[in-house]
């Protein structure tokens, strides 16, 4: 057990070694910014018993191009992944037992003035409104500091994209995924 840790603990330092990194502007392909999100967050999914399905990297949604700093890219991507798997397991602890925890991460390439990474989870939602959710230091999180999504829709805003909110029935989602 103590020797699989360890071995978790590596994989995750080495995957956070491009975040630390300066990077360059890069293009790269929406399904290999999610991968690298996933294998990143991988033995967290699996510590915390979250299911994570893709679309975006099993090539069942369409994929494309994104240009820009890929450690503030994974990064972004990383800390919304990161409030999903908090707000997953706050849902678990006051549902059923029987609840499983999931995360989605797809594609949208119609519903916004240009293509898009869509993070959906099963977690209790948003409470705050959406103008208020990028506002730093703006937070429900207990112990949070309110700068995860504040540093994500800054890293959109530099790339020229928008960090959007918008009502699970306005997008092409699976049902399961309701917070």
């Amino acid at each position: 057990s103590i020797k699989e840790r360890v071995r978790n603990l590596i994989h995750l330092l080495e995957s956070f070694s491009p975040i630390l990194k300066q990077n360059k502007n890069i293009v790269i392909k929406a399904s290999e910014l999610v991968e690298k999100a996933r294998s990143i967050n991988n033995p967290r999914f699996i510590f915390h018993k979250v299911v994570f399905s893709s679309p975006l990297i099993t090539k069942e949604s369409k994929d494309f191009d994104i240009k820009g700093p890929a450690n503030l890219l994974l990064s972004a991507v990383s800390n919304i992944i990161d409030n999903a798997i908090y707000w997953v397991g706050i849902r678990k602890e006051t549902e059923e037992r029987d609840f499983t925890q999931a995360i989605y991460v797809g594609s949208d390439a119609k519903s916004f003035s240009g293509p898009a990474i869509i993070i959906a989870d099963n977690g209790q939602g948003f409470s705050l409104d959406p103008e208020e959710l990028v506002q730093p230091f703006r937070t429900t999180r207990p112990g949070g500091m309110g700068l995860g999504l504040y540093f994500a829709n800054v890293v959109m805003e530099m790339l020229g994209g928008k960090l959007l909110f918008p009502d699970k029935e306005d997008l092409d989602i699976p049902k399961p995924y309701d917070g």
